[in-house]
């Protein structure tokens, strides 16, 4: 999905048009989302909330392949971009967005995806039953399930599919359905293993006393869910409990700082291929195929050194991920800044290309980083809380940090950065290489002031054990 969407949005619209497409199309129906989540999960547990999101997004994408995709030219809406262009040039990307309304639609529900069918059920789950010491051992390798998905992601579209567009959608469909048919038989099996196990070896004269905490330990989880559904905020309320702990803020900050930082850069890189690809979704699809095989292959290989350095020390895994992300930008926006120097034009090499390969090689090494390193050591940091700061922190700092960081990049780019190139991003890469460092100074200092506090919090953790 993650190949499918940019190929779509960026061979059709350009890459300014996914940026507006994040800030004024994801950001809104994201918000909507987790509105009509919160109110569900009133009525459904976390299986059935589940359910839920896989049922209503396959149903979408099955929609899309059936309806949506095959009439696509029929569905453009050129009339409108035509006079819209002619009149406002510097908002290109505003009406490619709304000419092809229907990839627009598919670039939001994959976004959903990512946000709400993986990140939020899965990690959830991970922090319910992971203690402290276990996560310095297991957080390290939860990624390698999704660095294998990626690289098989990767191969089947460069080598099966040929970058072929609709004959990944179909495979987006069959495993969408077969990933919701193991997560319920998974969970339910496992359920039915835990209890039978439970009351296994048990002598009788035990038998009752057992019952009777097991019944108080399903009361407990029953007034703690409860308990969990009444303190669910809005967005306004969990920027407010995000403001009375600063371990939550830095948290949060460095949420916010990778997320803002990787769209800014992507920005560049994804324009570099557009110009590349020149609209055809087949290189653009073989462009992010391998990008997201080789990023599978990487991020497997980081797992088992980042699960290593996490358990010698917490703050030298967690900064591996903002050190990478310096040093490859410095080269990528060194590289598009001399690119049309007398020296390297003289040297007679395809500068776009060159930029095209650098910019994937960075996004491929910083991407794996992110899910082997960035991902593991910043779930770790809600273990040492209670219950309520543990589920309502990560909630503020999913909602804050993570959409807010993409949302707002999104924001300023649109907005303030794109109107001084005339609605390009080529005219511009000097305000965003400024944007990011900026941003890489508040992301270092963020994790300084957090480990020292993530430090506090586990020595008085483990002192209680």
């Amino acid at each position: 999905m993650r190949v499918l969407k940019d190929a779509y949005v960026i061979g059709e619209g350009g890459a300014e048009a996914v940026y507006y497409l994040k800030a004024y199309g994801v950001m809104p129906v994201v918000i909507l989302f987790t509105i009509i989540y919160n109110i569900v999960s009133k009525f459904l547990n976390k299986d059935g909330l589940f359910n839920f999101v896989i049922i209503y997004l396959l149903l979408f994408i099955v929609v899309f392949r059936l309806l949506l995709y095959p009439n696509a030219k029929l569905l453009q809406l050129d009339h409108f971009y035509n006079v819209m262009v002619d009149k406002m040039p510097h908002l290109i990307g505003m009406w490619s967005i709304i000419k092809n309304w229907h990839t627009s639609l598919f670039y939001i529900h994959t976004e959903l995806w990512g946000t709400y069918a993986l990140g939020i059920s899965f990690w959830t789950l991970a922090n319910d039953i992971i203690t402290l010491r276990q996560s310095k051992r297991f957080y390290g390798l939860f990624p390698l399930a999704g660095n294998m998905g990626s690289f098989f992601a990767g191969f089947f579209t460069v080598y099966i599919f040929k970058g072929k567009t609709d004959g990944i959608l179909i495979s987006v469909i069959t495993l969408g359905a077969l990933a919701a048919m193991f997560y319920n038989v998974f969970f339910k099996r496992t359920t039915i293993i835990t209890n039978s196990e439970s009351k296994r070896n048990i002598p009788p004269n035990k038998k009752d006393v057992i019952n009777v905490e097991m019944e108080n330990e399903q009361l407990t989880s029953e007034n703690r869910k409860i308990r969990l559904k009444k303190k669910k905020t809005s967005f306004k309320k969990s920027i407010y409990f995000l403001s009375k702990s600063r371990y939550l803020i830095y948290i949060a900050l460095i949420v916010l700082c990778y997320n803002m930082s990787i769209s800014f850069l992507q920005s560049s890189i994804k324009d570099r291929w557009a110009q590349f690809a020149m609209g055809d979704k087949s290189i653009l699809s073989k462009i992010l195929g391998t990008q997201i095989m080789l990023q599978g292959i990487l991020s497997t290989i980081f797992a088992f050194f980042a699960t290593y350095l996490q358990r010698k020390n917490w703050f030298y895994a967690a900064i591996f991920t903002p050190i990478v992300f310096l040093i490859f930008s410095l080269l990528f926006f060194l590289f598009l800044f001399t690119s049309k120097s007398s020296f390297i034009t003289g040297l007679g090499i395809d500068t776009l290309f060159l930029s095209v390969v650098l910019g994937w090689l960075s996004l491929v090494i910083i991407k794996a980083s992110k899910y082997s390193f960035f991902e593991p050591t910043k779930e770790a940091t809600y273990i040492p809380l209670d219950e309520n700061y543990k589920v309502r922190g990560k909630a503020a700092v999913d909602g804050v940090g993570s959409r807010l960081g993409k949302g707002m990049s999104s924001i300023i780019l649109t907005l303030f950065i794109l109107p001084l190139g005339h609605g390009h991003i080529k005219n511009v890469g000097h305000i965003i290489f400024i944007h990011i460092m900026g941003i890489m100074v508040l992301w270092l200092w963020s994790l300084r002031k957090l480990g020292v506090k993530f430090n506090i919090l586990t020595k008085k953790l483990l002192a209680k054990k």
